[in-house]
């Protein structure tokens, strides 16, 4: 849809906006419990909880809002079964600012059905066997949750689909944290006090980062298939092992173009423990602290890709920030300096490439690539470079060299001010050019819908006038929905190379 038609989509949307009202529904002051507002709502409303302890068993419909006064004031309560139980939808339910408390014999604190679509915030979850279990198709959004003193586990995903930010699992009997062929992102969380801080099996695949993790028997298990990938992760004072590893699982603890920077020390029998078959890959861990001394067989046992180790805990890698390499033809002279690109670098470099066409080859003192390929084709090329402390940052960075010097065909583009305007409100619309040489003018007819917006003026871009150069501008005349002959051109012999805005039109939104 153009930026146009969406100011008449807008207009009618807020039109039928108003239609439907969402409304507030109050406990105990308007209904006696929490469940029988939940009952009388619909989706969009907020079931809105005063402080105080309500003893009863909760279903809540999707779409609707459950919010109390906070996790230190309103307490729901139930000794049996599961405490709150979230409906399937996807118009997404929320519990935000409750305690949910399981007694010491609640079967669960939050049970979400299989595709519940639910977002819970500022939450504690107390005293159950589990304290939050999500099964196959469910979509959950977990902040600043607070679970603790489980006898079972903290959280338990099963086939789901989860965000999990600042929170904190402490006091759990088995598992703090577990992906049964889960899909997540967690960040800022705190695993203490559990049997297991983190279990990842199946096919579980989670993004686990800047996560402590804290006197446990194990911090992280992966089992099966797991493919957790973790960065900034600490863990410490475990019983057993930091991380361990059976079957064909191979956690990414850190790789040479993303290390770890993870901290794992102070386990009791080891660091990690590769419990695999031999031939099974290497497990991934460049790029984290490991102690004073820095790894030891008796830290690392099994297949693991420790080298290099980070010197001190807060030290940090170089970094090259490059992903395309410019394009290079076959037999021709090639040169191009990438020390520019990199950055966090203490001392003199040394640089290295691998997977470089033949011709071309990387200085190791300069970091300047030359040469003349000679051989044609798309290359993924890994840059690294190295420190005096011995740490590496590396890239990968696609590198195209052609057959022919290649044909460039210029290409116009049209960028507008915002996906989404006002009635009242304005639009600006940029027509650009990416990438030309030798232009020395153009001529252009903008049209319009005079029924939603109504022409205020138009101005001169760039690209013509870079450089100094003197330009003829005509703004073009304006009728019937149309500006024409837009035109404008260069008042010297030749023309000018490069892109950027031809001439930028703005209309207001009616």
């Amino acid at each position: 849809m153009n930026a146009l038609r969406r100011c008449c989509v807008y207009a009618l949307l807020v039109v039928l906006a108003g239609a439907a009202v969402a409304r507030t529904l109050n406990v105990p002051a308007a209904f006696a419990t929490i469940q029988s507002a939940i009952d009388a709502s619909d989706a969009g409303d907020l079931v809105l909880v005063a402080a105080g302890v309500y003893e009863e068993q909760i279903v809540l419909k999707d779409g609707v809002r459950l919010v109390g006064a906070g996790a230190n004031l309103t307490t729901i309560t139930f000794g049996s079964g599961v405490v709150v139980t979230v409906s399937a939808g996807d118009r997404g339910a929320v519990i935000q600012d409750v305690a949910i408390d399981g007694a010491g014999t609640a079967k669960a604190g939050i049970h979400c059905v299989e595709h519940a679509t639910v977002a819970v915030v500022g939450t504690t979850v107390r005293r159950a066997e589990t304290g939050i279990e999500c099964h196959s198709g469910s979509v959950v959004n977990f902040d600043r949750l607070v679970i603790l003193e489980m006898a079972g586990p903290g959280v338990s995903l099963v086939h789901a689909t989860a965000s999990i930010t600042n929170t904190v699992i402490s006091h759990i009997g088995t598992v703090g944290l577990i992906f049964t062929g889960a899909k997540a992102i967690v960040r800022d969380l705190i695993v203490i006090d559990s049997g297991t801080g983190i279990s990842c099996s199946g096919s579980s695949a989670p993004s686990i980062e800047r996560v402590n993790i804290e006197r446990c028997t194990t911090g992280l298990t992966c089992v099966e298939r797991a493919r957790p990938r973790l960065r900034e992760v600490t863990i410490t004072d475990s019983a057993d092992y930091g991380v361990l590893i059976y079957h064909s699982a191979i956690p990414d603890l850190g790789t040479l173009t993303s290390p770890g920077l993870c901290r794992i020390t102070g386990g009791g029998r080891g660091a990690v423990f590769d419990a695999r078959d031999a031939s099974v890959a290497a497990i991934p861990a460049l790029g984290n602290w490991w102690g004073a001394g820095g790894p030891t067989e008796e830290m690392l046992q099994g297949n693991i890709d420790y080298i290099p180790w980070l010197p001190t805990p807060d030290a940090h890698p170089p970094v090259m920030s490059l992903s395309i390499l410019p394009a290079a033809v076959l037999g021709e002279p090639y040169s191009f300096d990438a020390s520019p690109s990199v950055s966090g670098l203490a001392g003199d470099p040394t640089y290295d490439a691998d997977a470089l066409p033949a011709g071309l080859e990387f200085d190791a003192t300069t970091g300047v690539l030359s040469g003349a390929p000679t051989e044609a084709g798309t290359f993924s090329v890994l840059l690294s470079v190295t420190g005096d402390l011995g740490l590496p940052g590396a890239t990968e960075a696609l590198l195209v060299v052609y057959a022919e010097p290649p044909v460039v065909t210029p290409t116009i583009f049209v960028v507008t001010s915002r996906e989404d305007a006002l009635i009242d409100g304005t639009v600006s619309v940029a027509v650009g050019i990416d990438t030309v040489s030798d232009l020395a003018g153009y001529e252009f007819a903008l049209t319009y819908d005079p029924t939603v917006l109504t022409f205020v003026e138009i101005a001169e871009g760039d690209v013509l006038g870079q450089g100094g150069v003197e330009t003829f501008w005509q703004a073009g005349d304006v009728a019937d929905g149309a500006v024409t002959g837009i035109t404008n051109a260069i008042l010297q012999e030749g023309g000018v190379d490069g892109g950027g805005v031809l001439f930028t039109a703005q209309f207001a939104t009616t």
